[in-house]
């Protein structure tokens, strides 16, 4: 049978973040040493660019977070809420029923009570 090579780390965890330091350490520096001779090769183009490009980006990112904020918002409120057919009414929750609550609320509502009597024996109503 072939023997495989196993490598074994026998370093103390504080020489493993000193070895990972110096690592990004030299990391950063390479990055910052190619942005720099990027902008002294093409600095015309950013400073003409930049001021489209940079609002245009701010503006598509305020509204995608702005957007996922109020599917959230949303999505919380609807989590919270019954809507009662039979009276047209909007009831407002506590917290959000368990699934063994839903499965309860569901079998009395067929047995035709209210939805608002089952939320207020179940202590749900706000």
């Amino acid at each position: 049978m072939e023997k495989i090579n196993e490598t074994i780390d026998n370093r103390t965890f504080k020489e493993k973040v000193n070895e990972f330091g110096w690592k990004f350490s030299l990391w950063r520096d390479k990055q910052k040493k190619k942005v720099s001779e990027f902008y002294h090769k093409h600095y015309i183009e950013i400073w003409i660019l930049a001021p489209i490009v940079v609002p245009g980006i701010i503006g598509a990112t305020t509204k995608i977070i702005s957007s996922a904020t109020k599917t959230k918002e949303l999505h919380e409120l609807k989590d919270l809420m019954i809507y009662d057919r039979s009276h047209g009414h909007y009831y407002t929750l506590k917290r959000e029923p368990s699934n063994k609550e839903w499965g309860e609320i569901d079998r009395r509502k067929d047995d035709g009570e209210s939805i608002r009597i089952i939320l207020e024996d179940m202590r749900l109503l706000k």
